[in-house]
């Protein structure tokens, strides 16, 4: 309606679109935090995966999403969509549905998706005990599905560096997972990020979209195969240079102290050897918990 409105004032060529001056993926404005920006990527990060976890922790046969929900426990701080949360019915996968009356049951697909401003976590695998509470025609999931998808997870985040394409990281995905196209990936695999949830993607094949010092960037790769239940790891971080992690570190101790947690996490439970440029903002950083009703197994490399 913009565009039809200011094309009755003035001709149609001297519109230009300049939505690139904010998120072009190369020269946008939004695209490049500042150590202020990034703590409250980080700080929404923190706040968004611990709601998260509180709902994991809280699931129980027979509850409902709107009863799952309340572990949320949202204070009122802006989100950055509606609460995702959803036990999805067997062979369907409902993504971005609201809370409602379903009721959980083992071998249930279990969506979770939630962010506060500036950040978004979501995690999609079975509610269950371990592999015998899965439908027959899933059994093998965990081999077919999870695994690989893993395996994506790692590959993308250990190519994550300052000067890397977007280009590049998928490329490699592909020469070091070769299930990946298997795996029905449809967005590209990770995106930016800043108030809002998706502003623009460098992870594309049509073009060298480098990654840059300050960017925030999500680790959001959605996996729906064929036939089988799909997989979500999303968490958010954002890429700094020494000097910028020198000045965080100065300026936001505690933030920064939670950062080396995550990292030390990540690289000796989970085994993904992230690089220094790296800061995790979410307390479940790369945490693929294919067994729900089983949080103290997740999938790591050795």
């Amino acid at each position: 309606y913009m565009i039809r409105e200011l094309s009755a004032i003035v001709p149609m060529d001297n519109l230009v679109n300049a939505t690139g001056i904010m998120i072009d993926p190369d020269q946008g404005l939004r695209n490049q935090l500042d150590i202020d920006e990034m703590a409250v990527l980080e700080l929404a990060g923190t706040k968004s995966s611990r709601s998260v976890y509180n709902v994991l922790k809280g699931l129980r046969p027979g509850m409902s999403e709107i009863e799952a929900s309340a572990a949320f426990c949202i204070d009122g701080d802006p989100l950055v969509s509606h609460p995702n949360l959803n036990f999805t019915l067997e062979g369907s996968r409902r993504g971005l549905v609201s809370p409602g009356t379903s009721v959980l049951s083992l071998g249930n697909v279990c969506n979770i998706g939630f962010g506060y401003r500036s950040s978004m976590v979501a995690r999609t695998a079975f509610y269950a005990k371990g592999p015998g509470d899965l439908p027959a025609g899933w059994a093998d999931t965990l081999r077919e599905v999870f695994i690989p998808y893993f395996n994506v997870i790692k590959t993308w985040y250990e190519s994550l560096a300052i000067g890397v394409s977007g280009k590049a990281i998928i490329a490699r995905i592909r020469q070091e997972v070769p299930e990946f196209d298997e795996l029905g990936v449809g967005l590209n695999p990770g995106h930016l990020i800043h108030n809002d949830e998706w502003t623009t993607s460098i992870f594309t094949e049509k073009g060298e979209h480098l990654i840059k010092n300050g960017m925030g960037i999500q680790c959001d790769i959605i996996a729906s195969p064929r036939l089988l239940p799909g997989v979500h790891v999303e968490d958010g971080l954002a890429m700094a240079d020494l000097n910028t992690r020198k000045a965080f570190k100065a300026k936001y101790p505690k933030s920064w102290r939670r950062i080396e947690g995550r990292r030390s996490f990540i690289k000796e439970v989970l085994g993904i050897r992230i690089n220094d440029e790296v800061l995790p903002f979410s307390d479940i950083q790369g945490c693929l918990f294919p067994w729900m009703a089983s949080l103290d197994i997740v999938l790591a490399s050795v």
